[in-house]
């Protein structure tokens, strides 16, 4: 009889404790999606974000170098820098961007629109000259060749200018809460990019390569006088399909105190649009042939501007990346990193013929982002 008691107690006992078992773990299953939700609730649904960036650039197009600047490789007037080296783009450029997300709230969606702006400007000048000797001076002095300041010289000046604009409209789904830790996001993207490339440039090169006197006849002085010019615009514009892939992890910290977050990305696009480029160039060399004060008795050659246009329909592939260290609390986020893009066969870079050529940016950004709603 106390066996069949003590087996009913333990029996009852089993099943209150299985009960309260199964009541905590509902009440758990009923609090974490609260929580869950309530955090989701804490979370800003709008982003706003405003940076600025250095930027490497390359690809804007060929510098122009007319014939006389070859053949005179070794004048001692084109170094250390030739006029072909100085009509070389400026290497950098900065920028600004600007963007706006929104995270509805419940989802896992994210709509997104951004704006890359870049630009760089250069006006070189590069004069280099060879003074004669004091003894070399009075000779030409007295023949009057009125060349006594400056005998040889090369003079360059190229004024150009770039500017690039890359626009995004996408739409992305976060699939990775919890793939990389607690917070941690991982959103895909698709959408529609528009890119905008421009630059132009103007090179005006003057040069006195050469100097030297007559071998059979005295008191002759024989050199020539290069002048040349090159105007360039060049233009590409299209638009085309995009994806993206952005996530990011926490290194250290919590959300509600601060975190330091390690952001990373890859994008691709493929773009159709319009390329153009407008080129005209022309060079005159003058020989002098040291005759008294009649200095330019002697036209060498003349090739008159002549335009070149060309207009095309391309398609341009485009891939780049990002990676970011970001300081990041509830409502905003201030990140620091590096970035590349590249725009394969984007630009005509050539000048009396197509030469297509890949145009590319790299470099540090910072971008500070604050959050509304939520």
């Amino acid at each position: 009889m106390g066996e069949q008691i003590n087996k009913r107690h333990n029996t009852e006992s089993l099943q209150r404790r299985l009960l309260t078992s199964v009541s905590m773990l509902a009440l758990l299953a009923l609090v974490t999606p609260l929580r869950a939700e309530a955090d989701e609730t804490d979370r800003p649904t709008v982003w706003i974000e405003l940076g600025g960036q250095f930027e490497r650039m390359d690809g804007t197009g060929e510098p122009y170098a007319p014939a006389f600047v070859a053949a005179y490789r070794d004048s001692d007037v084109f170094h250390p820098i030739s006029p072909s080296q100085a009509d070389k783009a400026p290497l950098f450029a900065i920028g600004a961007e600007s963007s706006i997300s929104f995270e509805p709230t419940d989802t896992n969606w994210v709509l997104s629109a951004s704006i890359l702006y870049g630009r760089s400007n250069g006006n070189k000048h590069v004069h280099h000259q060879v003074t004669p000797s004091a003894k070399a001076l009075d000779h030409y002095y007295i023949y009057g060749h009125n060349i006594d300041i400056d005998a040889r010289f090369a003079d360059t000046r190229t004024p150009q200018s770039e500017g690039h604009t890359v626009v995004d409209f996408q739409a992305g789904k976060d699939f990775g809460l919890g793939m990389f830790g607690r917070d941690a996001t991982s959103v895909f993207s698709f959408g529609v990019r528009f890119a905008q490339f421009a630059s132009r440039a103007r090179v005006n090169i003057e040069a006195r390569p050469d100097l030297y006197d007559s071998p059979t006849k005295a008191n002759r002085l024989y050199f020539h006088v290069y002048t040349a010019s090159a105007h360039s615009d060049r233009s590409f514009r299209g638009v085309g399909p995009s994806l993206s892939w952005k996530a990011s992890a926490p290194v250290v910290g919590n959300r509600d105190d601060g975190e330091i977050d390690l952001d990373w990305g890859l994008d691709a696009a493929v773009l159709f649009g319009r390329q153009k480029s407008l080129t005209t160039h022309g060079t005159l060399a003058r020989f002098h042939n040291g005759k008294y004060y009649h200095p330019y008795t002697a036209l060498v050659y003349y090739h008159p501007p002549n335009p070149v246009a060309r207009a095309r329909f391309v398609t341009v592939p485009n891939a780049g990346g990002f990676a970011a260290l970001s300081i990041k609390y509830p409502a905003a986020r201030i990140s620091f990193g590096y970035r590349g893009e590249m725009f394969f066969g984007a630009v005509d870079g050539g000048w009396d013929s197509a030469h297509k050529q890949n145009l590319s940016f790299h470099g540090p950004y910072a971008t500070i982002s604050v959050g509304l709603g939520g």
